[in-house]
């Protein structure tokens, strides 16, 4: 495991208190799928900027709606983290 997917499953954890999915793999489950609601998801996407010191934009938040999985968030996550690297 990761240790991003390992930060972003705690977030999700501490913000749902547990994540119980009918998939393998957590990171295929969807917000919805886990029972988290509009707030669950607002609270998660502000964790994460600040667990990963990043910043999602307006235009990046409207893609992580309620049927966006949390494999979709770690990949913005890991492009954000990404993106401030120094070549």
């Amino acid at each position: 495991m990761t240790d991003n997917r390992a930060r972003l499953l705690s977030i999700v954890t501490r913000e749902l208190g547990t994540i119980e999915t009918i998939t393998d793999d957590p990171l295929d489950a969807t917000f919805s799928g886990l029972k988290g609601d509009s707030l669950h998801r607002i609270s998660i996407v502000c964790e994460v900027e600040e667990e990963f010191g990043i910043e999602i934009s307006d235009d990046d938040d409207e893609r992580l709606g309620p049927d966006a999985t949390l494999r979709t968030l770690l990949e913005l996550i890991e492009r954000k983290l990404a993106a401030k690297v120094p070549a």
